[in-house]
Order: C-alpha cells, then structure tokens, then sequence
C-alpha cells in the first residue's frame, strides 16, 4: 500500500508542476499592442 502512494506522489509532482506552470507560459504567449509596437500605446 505505501509502494502504491510513493508511486502516486511521485508521478503527481510532474503533473502538478504541469498544472501550474502551463497557464504562466500562456499568459507570456500572449501579444498585447504595448508588447508589438509600444510607442503607438498611450
């Protein structure tokens, strides 16, 4: 029973850390009009 929650922690990390930085990565994809050309931004 332990071998089986050692296994379940071990392949949740990954997946966790997956979990959390995958909207971070999107939120850096996207392109605002200050990112393309900042000195047309008021």
């Amino acid at each position: 029973m332990a071998l089986r929650r050692d296994a379940l922690v071990l392949a949740g990390h990954p997946l966790a850390g997956l979990a959390l930085s995958t909207p971070a990565a999107y939120k850096q994809r996207v392109w605002t009009p200050s990112r393309l050309k900042p000195e047309l931004v008021l």
